[in-house]
């Protein structure tokens, strides 16, 4: 009797183990088979995108090429992301599938427009640091400051203007029409802010702008006509036609 109880509990026991063994191979084609008929069923119904300010939902699915219908299995979230990457505005990107829902959601961080760079005769919107984002066609008038450069035999000298730019824009002189020309030579670094002619030259540019701000208040009281100030020196600010200010 027990002998026959021990073989029943033997080949419970089996069974039981077969049926361990089998589950994972039972789950892995279920999964396969529900997945190859969702691959057929389940379309992108809708595509959201955030974060977006000068690019078009438009222009990013033209980045990413998917369109309402697409199978939704066979969008790589991250082919997706790299996809967007590709447009210089895109700084990061990150795309995310809600499979049931058949829906695509897009999130990119933009690059800020910060000046304009004329180079060859055109206008190009660019970043803080000098990326070029976009052409601008046809005439405009330029709400953001210009730099004119030679991005192809004074790279340096565009480096220089980038680092005026900023600088400017933090003592709050973007608040006037600025003019930068970076086409020659670092120390041939000028401006033309609010129609006055100002020679800056290469670096220092923190303490030559300080001496703008102080001698701007000069020339203010005192009624001076300056068409040019020239900052390159080190020890004295030269206006022109007719003065020379010594510090």
């Amino acid at each position: 009797m027990r002998r026959k109880k021990a073989k029943a509990g033997e080949r419970r026991f089996r069974k039981l183990r077969v049926f361990i063994y089998a589950l994972p191979v039972l789950l892995f084609i279920t999964g396969f088979a529900y997945l190859s008929y969702a691959r057929d069923v389940v379309p992108v119904k809708e595509l959201l995108y955030y974060g977006n300010r000068n690019l078009s939902a438009g222009d990013l699915s033209s980045l990413m090429q998917v369109k309402k219908g697409e199978n939704i299995f066979a969008l790589s979230s991250r082919k997706l992301a790299e996809d967007l990457l590709s447009s210089p505005w895109v700084k990061k990107a990150a795309v995310r599938r809600e499979i049931l829902a058949g829906r695509l959601l897009a999130r990119v961080e933009e690059r800020e427009p910060f000046v304009l760079i004329k180079k060859d005769g055109a206008l190009w919107i660019a970043d803080a640091d000098g990326r070029l984002l976009q052409k601008i066609e046809g005439n405009t008038v330029p709400v953001l400051p210009v730099i004119e450069a030679d991005t192809i035999n004074h790279k340096d000298t565009l480096d220089e203007a980038m680092a005026l730019s900023r600088l400017l824009r933090t003592k709050g002189y973007f608040q006037k029409p600025v003019t930068v020309y970076a086409a020659g030579r670092p120390d041939e670094l000028s401006m033309v802010v609010g129609g006055v002619l100002i020679k800056v030259g290469s670096g220092n540019y923190e303490e030559k702008l300080e001496k703008l701000r102080e001698l701007e208040g000069e020339i203010a009281k005192r009624g001076i006509p300056a068409d040019i100030i020239d900052l390159r020196f080190a020890n004295r600010v030269i206006v022109s036609p007719v003065k020379e200010v010594a510090q």
